[in-house]
């Protein structure tokens, strides 16, 4: 029987690797040339958490940023929608992170100039001041390591030894978006042991297979990496004893999967043939369902013009409330995507210049790789990256919402930003 597989809790991770072109390297130590701050983790057990001060100190603190990072969200939502219209596959399951390429997109605009700054700012809709501002926003609103869930952005440069690097660009990187850099011959078993050991760190021990097969070389400048990991749990979780094996009617045939059932009061957004689910996480989250009109590519849902209003939450207002009864598969999907080509159709075309970080710097390949699950507690999943150049007054109607064909599935944080976006065309 085929899944469509998930978790006892969210655990999302994406990293971003950009390898900048060409140098040469020799033998040395490694060390840190900029350190930036991270948020600290509270240890504590869950239930003591919650009737603690600092679970009321974190909340309070938490809708303050919250509350900063959505003023962007009208800002940020297009990018967001783009992405989605680029990433979404004909045929097949995609899976990727929003939020993930949000960092490494800005990342990169810092690191540019001339043309190929423009170009990227250009796509992502805003200048260097708005996007900056938002970064930092964002990365307030959706970093912390907590008891009930965990949000946490990371990012690193790796620097060539024998290469020269622009403060003002690495400062940048330090204050905005929270990366550190490591300096040192990246041809170097301690380079790569570095390495290894940053992106398991960043990506919870999920991807180490993976990791392990990624090493850097003395013809490389820089390798610069983002990373976001993400767990949390159902609001309501389903229960394990009503999961039975059902019908997925998927792109390329039928399979049988997994069903989860739950029944829950609550809004169903219905417009323009869509249909939109919102299940709450425990902790400051969303995962949003959509179903696209019978007939209708996940393709083209992503690339329809309702994509973006949906993403703002233009429809919430117009749900009815009803007991609904759900039906949702469990999921696994893992895929990989080149984000040159995904670039290319968001207009930037020119990525030679990234003189900003280091003279005669260039982008000459980009991957993402992704996987992303959920069962009835939960989601968890994880992806990296690699970039080289180098309530009612009546009783409520009852409805059934059943995701027996293609869907989207988005992971939403309370401001706006989109942490992964799937796409599930058929049981794997």
């Amino acid at each position: 029987m085929k899944k469509l597989n998930f978790g006892n809790i969210w655990k999302i991770t994406v990293v971003v690797n950009l390898l900048l072109c060409s140098g040469c390297g020799s033998s040395g130590s490694v060390s840190a040339a900029y350190e930036a701050e991270k948020s600290e983790a509270v240890e504590m057990d869950v239930e003591e958490y919650v009737e603690s001060d600092e679970y009321y100190d974190w909340m309070t603190d938490y809708y303050e940023k919250r509350d900063a990072s959505l003023e962007y969200k009208e800002t940020l939502t297009p990018f967001y929608a783009k992405l989605i219209a680029c990433m979404v596959e004909e045929e097949g399951n995609s899976v990727f992170s929003p939020l993930n390429l949000l960092m490494a997109f800005g990342s990169i605009a810092e690191c540019a100039d001339g043309n190929t700054r423009s170009q990227i700012l250009d796509a992502m809709g805003m200048d260097l001041e708005t996007l900056r501002a938002a970064v930092s926003a964002v990365y307030l609103s959706n970093d912390f390591e907590m008891p009930l869930f965990t949000s946490r952005l990371s990012g690193a440069l790796f620097l060539n030894e024998n290469e020269t690097f622009k403060d003002d660009c690495l400062t940048v990187l330090r204050d905005t978006y929270h990366m550190s850099s490591y300096i040192g011959d990246l041809g170097s078993s301690e380079m790569n042991n570095t390495l290894h050991d940053w992106l398991n760190e960043a990506t919870g021990n999920l991807l180490k297979d993976s990791v392990n097969h990624i090493s850097l070389d003395s013809s490389i400048t820089a390798a610069l990496c983002t990373a976001v990991y993400y767990r949390n749990s159902w609001m309501e979780e389903f229960e394990e004893s009503e999961t039975s094996t059902e019908t997925f009617h998927g792109l390329n045939g039928d399979a049988e999967v997994e069903m989860m059932h739950l029944t829950e009061k609550g809004s169903l957004y219905e417009a323009e043939g869509f249909t939109v689910r919102y299940k709450g996480l425990s902790e400051a989250g969303s995962v949003m369902f959509v179903l696209p009109p019978e007939g209708m590519s996940l393709k083209e849902a992503a690339e329809s013009e309702i994509m973006e209003g949906i993403l703002m939450g233009k429809y919430n207002d117009s749900g009815t409330y009803y007991v609904i009864h759900q039906n949702i598969p469990k999921v696994e999907v893992e895929g990989s995507q080149d984000l040159l080509s995904v670039m290319e159709q968001m207009g930037i075309t020119d990525l030679s210049d990234l003189s900003a970080l280091s003279d005669n710097a260039s982008l000459d390949s980009a991957e993402h790789h992704a996987v992303l699950k959920m069962d009835e507690k939960g989601i968890e999943g994880a992806a990296f990256t690699m970039m080289l150049s180098g309530a009612a007054m009546t009783e409520p109607e009852e409805r059934d919402f059943t995701l027996d064909r293609p869907f989207l599935m988005l992971v939403k944080a309370q401001d706006g930003s989109i942490v992964f976006a799937c796409a599930v065309n058929d049981a794997e």
